[in-house]
């Protein structure tokens, strides 16, 4: 899957991954609506959304299967964060040290680019071989207040 770079604006501001739904309709990756978003062909003068692009590193890195990490100097009651493949670096963007226990509570922004991920996954059509699954073995989701927010900003079908 390639990702389009999308933003309101073309000359600066903040730009965001996403791709086109089968509708034609563009969706970002981190779920940042608006029907004036158009596609870039450069980014100058664009900060990257840091959520787009940490999803940009989960979907195209190549994959295995990933782990459940504490935050760098952190105790072992500290939540465990899902790893980016190829990082020692969070979903959240913390750095990452000692695996998490298996019994460790999800980092809450980890969980949430995870939804956001899945969710983005769902409406493109796009199958990532291990993505849903990643998201949905180490954590659940949010519960439905991630799917219920994102229904009310018209992000899900």
């Amino acid at each position: 899957m390639s990702l389009l770079c999308l933003s309101l604006t073309s000359t600066r501001g903040t730009c965001h991954y996403g791709a086109a739904a089968p509708d034609g309709t563009l969706l970002t990756v981190c779920g940042s609506t608006s029907p004036n978003l158009r596609f870039l062909a450069e980014t100058r003068g664009h900060a990257v959304c840091q959520e787009c692009d940490r999803a940009h590193t989960a979907l195209t890195a190549s994959w295995n299967q990933p782990t459940r990490r504490f935050a760098e100097g952190a105790g072992p009651r500290a939540a465990g964060h899902l790893q980016l493949p190829g990082f020692l670096r969070a979903y959240c963007g913390k750095a990452l040290g000692a695996p998490a226990f298996e019994d460790a509570k999800p980092c809450r922004s980890c969980v949430s680019l995870a939804d956001h991920i899945r969710v983005f996954l769902r409406r493109t059509g796009y199958r990532h071989p291990t993505v849903a699954a990643t998201a949905s073995v180490l954590y659940e989701p949010l519960s439905r207040s991630a799917e219920v927010t994102a229904t009310a900003n018209g992000f899900l079908f």
